[in-house]
């Protein structure tokens, strides 16, 4: 039998996921953004050069659907619109194609994305694939949530200058923090559903990690982190029971679960109903 191996193309692309959540440099002007900017376009450079020297070894998803076809198609359109958008406009083209300062929102930084997006998509994901992803986010998880409980306990070594709340991680924001923490509860909620927590013992660290990264969301003191949290349950709550049970009737309940939180959350959020105060 021969052995599966990793596509280097691959790893390179996933490790571009927590390159760009826990690296930062204190020592910089921005010590979080500019390195994570840094570490995207090399890994992206790296990424396109392995493409094309092992273009004729590389195992490429042969998906003629219509649905493969539409999203690569969706992503170069995006891309192109974004070129098209960001070099026409009168304004400062370094900021255009940087961002501005403190903020991962130039040209160069989305372009990346949508690369490895499409080099993702293109690539044959099997077992070996998944595995690596859920290796990847496991541990990127767990680093970025022990840093932000130092930061909850004050035991913080970087002396950031931040006058938000003291929980930022490495992204520099409560907001995003709060966010990156929803999403790993929702991860590792997830994985206690799976064949990964077959063992007992599995599955109640797999919870205990989803609860502790849930509850340091909530620390933030942000509403993003609660809004992800929720959505992502909900989530995981409809694919555990798809996984269950074949009922024809679930898609349809969690349809209409699902309009109704959005319609009481939009209302919220324009200052009506009970919690209309609060979110406004």
């Amino acid at each position: 039998m021969v052995k599966q191996e990793l596509s280097p193309i691959f790893r390179f692309a996933v490790i571009s996921i927590p390159a760009t959540i826990l690296i930062v440099f204190p020592t910089f002007t921005d010590p979080i953004n500019l390195p994570k900017l840094l570490a995207l376009l090399l890994l992206t450079f790296l990424s396109l050069l392995l493409l094309i020297a092992l273009r004729r070894y590389t195992q490429w998803r042969q998906d003629g659907s219509l649905e493969a076809k539409a999203i690569i198609a969706l992503y170069s359109l995006i891309a192109i619109g974004m070129v098209v958008s960001g070099l026409s406009s009168n304004g400062n083209y370094v900021r255009t194609i940087f961002g501005t300062s403190g903020r991962n929102n130039g040209l160069i930084y989305f372009l990346s994305v949508i690369t490895l997006a499409i080099i993702l998509l293109r690539l044959v994901v099997g077992k070996l694939e998944i595995d690596y992803i859920y290796k990847i986010l496991s541990i990127t998880s767990i680093v970025f949530s022990i840093y932000c409980a130092l930061q909850y306990f004050s035991l913080d070594p970087i002396k950031w200058s931040n006058p938000y709340n003291r929980v930022i991680g490495t992204l520099g924001n409560p907001n995003f923090a709060s966010s990156a923490l929803a999403t790993f509860a929702v991860f590792w909620l997830y994985l206690s559903t799976q064949k990964y927590s077959q063992v007992k013992s599995r599955k109640i660290i797999a919870l205990l990690l989803a609860s502790s990264m849930a509850l340091l969301s909530w620390s933030t003191q942000s509403l993003q982190g609660l809004v992800v949290l929720a959505l992502g349950t909900v989530l995981v709550l409809y694919i555990w029971l798809r996984e269950k049970r074949a009922s024809k009737i679930i898609p349809y309940l969690f349809f209409l679960g699902g309009g109704l939180s959005l319609s009481f959350a939009f209302i919220s959020f324009a200052g009506l109903g009970p919690l209309g105060l609060t979110l406004e």
